[in-house]
């Protein structure tokens, strides 16, 4: 697995520098650069190294200061005034010679946990401010620092997530993927399966993939190749459609890349979970076989100065991916859990709806006997022979935790949340497990809303007022939702409102019947 910082933000700030700058500035010109004034440069090095001295001494003097008695503490104080007008002088000097030496542009910060500690200490002091954000950023990086320090050993880590850092992380197992984005705040783009042929696997494992891919365009060419212009002339569309579902043969440790984007905050959240993870002597399978890639993961973060020991949750949270059953389901017009089996592959999908939570049940993960998912056109279009010869190849598999294993998932959220993630997968473009998982719970939810606008027409029979007027009020309200859920209980979303502007023309995929 390799990965590299691509892309990070920072603020258009003109702070003022401080000794970690001119430090960074040090080793720069020690990797080489162009024509410098060579006095000017010597007389920045020896301005730094005075003022660095400075900095020792104002540390110790703010120790000293803590534990003196009161007579002792107003003497250091004075000193302690002196230096720092010492250091802040020292600063402007070095910083000008620096300009002299002819490096205009070192006056810059890496992005590293130095610099997330001043963008956090300015975010923080937003919150004390006395005038305008321009006086804010006029202000000491040593004191921007302490109030850094303060938000860090607080616990109080949202001034973190203001800068955030994209990363290309190439050959990174699918099961990492899924485990980085099943948590929260974040945006990633992946190589897909379906556009792409997957490759970086083994000998084996590119034999099944190989002869499902072409046992399926087979099929779907036989069964949908005239819907023209959806299943174009050419059999691009074919072929797409049978990469995916030959997908399902494939490990979920296969190599894939990504390019993942998050806040500092949660970079450092991220690394300190794995961590947890990788001492985790109890691992499931799923944990187990990337605990190699997490500990790189990890190493990257430290390697690039970006891993800040005390910046990591305190409200005892880990990895999410796996969690605990639930006793049963519950759908209402504000929110729902559901419980249901669907493929890894399908659960990858589904992860792109971040507004939604999702975990596998790890008891039934750890212990139930392997179940797989089963393509609908091998179930409706091929015969008995591809079914059973299906699941043999799946099963040869077992070993790598193919992603057409099923998994128990339990799903909850707000349910307008879910009515976007219906909007989108509704379609005839979508992944056929979760574009059918949505019109089932489609239908689901508009029994179980019709159910809560009879109890609430019952309990309004006994009210008046503003209370019956409110009640009324939120009935309206649920029965247009179930109004929309019984149109994407019988056809994509195309038919509840959804305006689209790549009309497909494809029967079966608009009334939700297709089989791939």
């Amino acid at each position: 697995m390799e990965i590299r910082t691509i892309l990070h933000s920072e603020l258009d700030c003109h702070l003022k520098p401080d000794i970690a700058l001119l430090k960074q500035a040090i080793k720069e010109l020690d990797e080489g650069g162009a024509e410098l004034n060579k006095d000017a440069l010597m007389a920045f090095i020896d301005k730094t190294i005075k003022v660095s001295n400075l900095t020792d001494k104002e540390t110790e003097l703010s120790a000293k200061i803590k534990a003196a008695s009161d007579e002792e503490k107003e003497v250091l104080k004075q000193e302690k005034t002196s230096v720092s007008l010492k250091i802040d002088a020292g600063l402007s000097e070095a910083l000008n010679l620096l300009m002299e030496a002819g490096r205009k542009d070192a006056y810059h910060y890496d992005y590293d946990d130095h610099f997330n500690m001043v963008v956090a200490g300015l975010m923080g002091s937003t919150c004390y401010m006395k005038e305008d954000f321009k006086a804010l950023q006029d202000k000491k990086i040593s004191n921007i620092m302490t109030i850094a320090n303060v938000v860090l050993n607080n616990g109080h880590h949202s001034t973190f997530g203001h800068s955030h850092i994209t990363l290309e992380i190439t050959g990174i197992p699918k099961a990492l993927a899924m485990i980085l984005n099943n948590e929260k705040e974040y945006t990633t783009s992946e190589k897909s399966a379906r556009y792409t042929v997957m490759d970086q696997i083994s000998a084996d494992e590119l034999v099944l993939y190989s002869k499902w891919k072409d046992i399926f365009q087979k099929l779907i060419d036989e069964k949908y190749g005239a819907n023209q212009p959806f299943f174009d002339a050419k059999g691009v569309r074919t072929t797409k459609l049978a990469q995916e579902n030959a997908r399902y043969m494939l490990s979920v440790f296969t190599p894939t890349n990504m390019v993942y984007t998050t806040s500092f905050r949660q970079l450092n959240y991220l690394a300190h979970w794995l961590r947890n993870e990788l001492n985790n002597p109890d691992s499931n399978r799923f944990y187990a076989g990337v605990k190699n890639e997490m500990l790189e993961f990890i190493n990257y973060v430290k390697d690039q100065n970006l891993y800040a020991e005390n910046l990591e949750d305190h409200k005892d949270r880990s990895l999410s991916l796996f969690g605990p059953g639930v006793l049963g389901e519950d759908l209402t017009s504000e929110r729902y859990t559901i419980n249901y089996y669907t493929s890894i592959a399908s659960l990858a999908q589904a992860h792109r709806h971040r507004t939604l939570h999702y975990r596998i049940n790890e008891y039934k993960f750890n212990n139930e006997p392997a179940k797989y998912f089963l393509p609908p056109i091998l179930i409706n279009y091929g015969d008995q022979g591809l079914i059973d010869e299906w699941f043999i190849d799946m099963k040869s598999v077992e070993e790598r935790l193919p992603q057409g294993k099923l998994v128990n998932v339990i799903e909850n959220g707000d349910t307008n949340d879910f009515i976007l993630k219906a909007k989108e997968r509704e379609c005839s473009e979508a992944q056929w497990e979760i574009m059918d998982l949505t019109r089932r719970y489609s239908k689901r939810f508009s029994a179980a809303l019709n159910s809560e606008i009879e109890r609430a027409n019952s309990k309004a029979a006994f009210l008046d007022g503003i209370n019956k007027g409110d009640l009324l009020n939120t009935i309206e309200s649920i029965e247009e939702k179930k109004a929309l859920f019984d149109k994407l209980s019988n056809g994509a979303r195309c038919t509840a409102g959804y305006k689209c502007t790549r009309p497909c023309g494809f029967k079966e995929g608009i009334n939700l019947e297709r089989d791939i």
